[in-house]
């Protein structure tokens, strides 16, 4: 079955396909090597269905991007991880020029850099300290393991691409 270019889609069927993207979005289990690749694209078709839904409605492009870095093609690999994205957040308000690819990598070491740092949160995360039982430790540590993994492939990724393109 082929799917309809989005500029072709009624206002219904674009409602509709962006809700049930995003009831697959939210619950899409750890995926396979296989199925990270279906992953993606269907994060992107959600992606480019908001942004048609929301010009649809009037608003304008400026406001549908939260932040200038949300627009370029490896953003979608940055904000999988939420540490890495509220770092890139954080310093785009504080920066005075646009984020680009080479500072998202600086700012993706810096971010693993933090969970070896010791009196960091992401360290207490890390170890499971401050946990008040052994379950709600071992949460943690889970969640600082897939940030990691996040994070690490981000940077593997990118500064492979970037090597290869020279």
């Amino acid at each position: 079955m082929r799917t309809k270019k989005i500029k072709e889609l009624s206002n219904q069927e674009l409602v509709s396909e962006y809700s049930l993207i995003a009831a697959k979005e939210s619950s899409w289990t750890a995926p396979k090597s296989r199925g990270s690749k279906e992953f993606e694209k269907i994060m992107q078709r959600s992606q480019l269905l908001r942004i048609e839904l929301l010009t649809r409605m009037g608003e304008p492009e400026e406001s549908i991007f939260a932040f200038d870095w949300e627009k370029e093609t490896w953003a979608a690999d940055a904000k999988r991880s939420k540490q890495l994205q509220e770092r890139l957040n954080k310093c785009e308000k504080v920066g005075k020029q646009a984020l680009t690819l080479t500072i998202a990598i600086e700012e993706a070491i810096c971010a693993l850099a933090t969970f070896d740092e010791v009196g960091h949160a992401n360290y207490d995360l890390k170890n499971g300290e401050g946990a008040g039982s052994s379950q709600e430790a071992e949460e943690q540590k889970e969640t600082a393991r897939k940030e990691m993994r996040l994070i690490r492939a981000f940077i593997r990724k990118h500064t492979r691409s970037r090597l290869t393109k020279r």
